[in-house]
């Protein structure tokens, strides 16, 4: 559980600033972000929680992480298009 707890901003986070993105119109980034966010957390799953290839067996934890991962990638996204915006001229 406190892997879980480790994420709690990054649930936050991106919804606020999917929020943000969607309220310039833009839904199809999101869309897209979202995509990327549960695709790699479903191609994670399976490596950390039953230890395919050199990922190590972690069961829930592996699931917990796994989660932690995509949504460090997902905030990480969704950060950098709006500060890339902002810095547009």
């Amino acid at each position: 559980m406190s892997v879980w707890y480790l994420g709690l901003p990054l649930l936050i986070l991106p919804r606020i600033a999917n929020s943000a993105i969607r309220s310039t119109g833009d839904t199809r980034s999101t869309m897209m972000v979202l995509l990327l966010g549960a695709g790699l957390n479903a191609l994670l799953d399976p490596l950390l929680i039953f230890g395919w290839g050199i990922f190590p067996r972690l069961e829930v934890a592996g699931a917990a992480w796994a989660t932690l991962i995509s949504r460090t990638a997902d905030t990480y996204v969704r950060g950098a298009r709006p500060i890339a915006q902002i810095a547009a001229p």
